[in-house]
């Protein structure tokens, strides 16, 4: 049998759709190359399977490469997977130490707190006897010069003592959440008019001057509370403003919100300093200019309280110089508990 009849029985076999148009195709082959038609033809026939062939090697080399690449995967991914256990372990064990450390800091908190409550309450007795003391000795009299000072600077000490104390029993309480809050309606101006006369006497001694509010304004909010956030930021106004000069409270209603606005003439807060100034125990440069004591709780606390008040504390330049501390109370907040 020639090469020929062994293609054309292979071409048959495997693709009968072409057997009607075989003889056709032998026909014009042996009319074209005569004799030689049955070798090229079983020439091309050898050289379409040669190309079948390398065409399905390198369909199997990608296959096989993309198999390895797969397997490299898969392999990578189980050692992320053995990684990941060993991440989960870890941060499972931290957690529990970060449980424990914090279970362990809320006592010793709690602890402090019982602490600072022993102690400030047997410290402010002694200081309320020796305040007691001092004015039945002033009473008692008559006293010379030389004591009438030492008392006056007794007197100075036991207060600074007394206002120390009380200001860290009050951040601590705001800090700990146990503030309770009672909304009330209340004239604002009054009560500001209340806290400036209180002032008034170590205002007198630097020769300061206030101008107050004018117009009475109700609103309702925790009394007490307004009360210590004005009068620490009025302290601060004092403390800080130079003789002879004025201290202004503004008071303004607003769409939304009250507004009451601390001004005072001293040196104002440098720009650097002002990210701190609402920290505890925070030193700024600025000086009391009669060196009066700070202890750096003032502004920690106004913070606090207006924070229980849903309100706001922010600072501002005076112009042309000094500082504005601005209390904002919102109309609908519901004051925190």
């Amino acid at each position: 049998m020639s090469g020929l009849s062994i293609f054309s029985s292979y071409f048959h076999s495997e693709y009968p759709c072409f057997s009607a148009s075989w003889p056709k195709i032998h026909g014009a082959l042996s009319f074209v190359f005569g004799q030689h038609g049955e070798v090229l033809l079983l020439g091309i026939g050898v050289l379409v399977f040669a190309v079948l062939i390398f065409l399905l090697n390198v369909q199997t080399y990608k296959l096989r490469k993309k198999n390895i690449e797969l397997d490299l995967k898969n392999s990578q991914f189980k050692k992320n997977q053995s990684v990941l256990k060993l991440q989960k372990k870890v941060l499972n064990k931290r957690n529990q130490a970060l449980k424990q450390a914090n279970k362990e800091l809320k006592e010793k908190d709690r602890i402090k707190n019982a602490l600072l409550r022993v102690v400030a309450h047997d410290l402010c007795a002694p200081f309320n006897n020796i305040r007691g003391l001092g004015d039945l000795l002033e009473i008692q009299g008559p006293l010379n010069t030389e004591q009438l000072n030492s008392l006056k600077l007794l007197k100075e000490i036991v207060k600074d003592s007394s206002s120390m104390i009380q200001r860290m029993l009050d951040l601590n309480t705001i800090e700990n959440g146990t503030v309770e809050v009672k909304p009330e309606e209340i004239d604002l101006f009054q009560i500001i008019d209340q806290s400036i006369s209180q002032f008034q006497p170590a205002a007198d001694e630097k020769g300061l001057r206030f101008i107050r509010p004018e117009q009475p304004l109700l609103f309702k909010t925790d009394k007490n509370l307004f009360l210590r956030a004005f009068n620490n930021l009025l302290s601060n106004a004092v403390k800080f403003s130079p003789l002879e000069s004025v201290i202004e409270v503004e008071l303004e209603d607003m769409e939304k919100f009250v507004e009451v606005r601390v001004k005072d003439q001293g040196e104002g807060i440098p720009e650097k300093e002002r990210k701190k100034m609402f920290r505890m125990f925070s030193k700024l440069s600025p000086r009391p200019v009669g060196n009066e004591k700070s202890t750096g709780l003032g502004l920690a606390i106004v913070k606090g309280i207006m924070h229980l008040l849903d309100g706001t504390v922010k600072y501002r330049e005076n112009s042309p110089r000094g500082s504005v501390f601005v209390l904002r109370l919102y109309k609908n907040a519901e004051p925190s508990e």
